[in-house]
């Protein structure tokens, strides 16, 4: 591992600032709280800035702790995204070997949500060797934790890659696919037990189940929150059933009876005539 000065980092955010007006840091490092130390000094400096900053790349649950979740809030962090990646331990331990203790994951919550962060989970499925049973697993460890938000993305074999070779190695995919080749948006590994189209209808519908059907804003009673995650899908996703019925429950909730009426209108309308939504409408029992 190699570091970049903290100094010469806080000095170049101040030129953004200054020359450039910048006010929102990203930063994109996977690696970010490694080093615990460097981590806090660089949150603790970024605090005098009075910027906002993201870390959309996934943040190690295993080096947060109080103190981390109090500096990143200060340094203008709204929004925290664990790389957890599956609920499953033998999937942890077995399948990729992430060095994760899922029994650290709900004490990270706290500390985050003692800091008024909204907290999010990245997740993968379709790893060879994981079964629905394991993704059950996912599913009911974060509706347990109590995550905000959480995204599913489907394992992709890059070439190079162990996931890569034991695809190649056991058929699940084509030999000697290139680089340029591959789209990462479209799942292509085919095992015996799960095809293709299985594992993406099945991720969607972990999304739904945790994201929508039991959203945890509307567990704990944030329904104005849930109301604005739910807006916001439909900002991205105008035709988005499942966003539309569960704002219209939020609205209900709140007692916005004319916007709960409008919202589950459009629910039904999409429900009725598009054949995506039937089907997970029908897996849901929201008929």
């Amino acid at each position: 591992m190699r570091y970049a000065d903290v100094d010469k980092l806080i000095k170049h955010v101040e030129y953004l600032i200054t020359r450039h007006k910048m006010n929102i840091l990203t930063l994109y490092d996977d690696q970010l709280l490694f080093n615990k130390d460097r981590a806090k000094e660089i949150f603790r400096r970024l605090a005098d800035f009075n910027i906002r900053v993201e870390c959309p790349n996934g943040l190690s649950v295993a080096y947060i702790d109080e103190e981390m979740a109090m500096l990143m809030r200060k340094a203008g962090m709204d929004t925290a995204a664990l790389a957890i990646e599956s609920g499953s331990p033998h999937v942890l331990n077995r399948l990729i070997h992430k060095p994760l203790k899922l029994d650290k994951v709900a004490p990270v919550v706290r500390y985050l949500r003692k800091y008024g962060f909204w907290i999010q989970g990245y997740f993968v499925t379709g790893i060879p060797g994981e079964k629905d049973e394991h993704r059950e697993e996912t599913v009911d460890f974060i509706r347990k934790v109590g995550l905000d938000w959480s995204g599913f993305s489907c394992a992709c074999p890059i070439p190079g890659t162990k996931l890569s070779q034991i695809c190649e190695d056991n058929g699940y995919i084509e030999k000697n696919i290139k680089l340029g080749d591959l789209d990462p948006n479209k799942y292509i590994i085919s095992t015996p037990e799960y095809s293709p189209d299985y594992i993406v209808r099945k991720s969607y519908q972990m999304n739904l189940d945790v994201n929508f059907v039991h959203n945890h804003r509307m567990q704990i009673g944030d329904y104005e929150v849930a109301a604005k995650a739910f807006a916001d899908v439909i900002s991205r996703y105008g035709d988005h059933a499942f966003a539309y019925y569960y704002l219209s429950e939020a609205f209900d909730r709140l007692g916005n009876g004319d916007a709960a009426k409008k919202a589950k209108d459009k629910y039904y309308k999409i429900a009725k005539k598009d054949h995506f939504w039937k089907d997970h409408v029908e897996h849901f029992g929201l008929l």
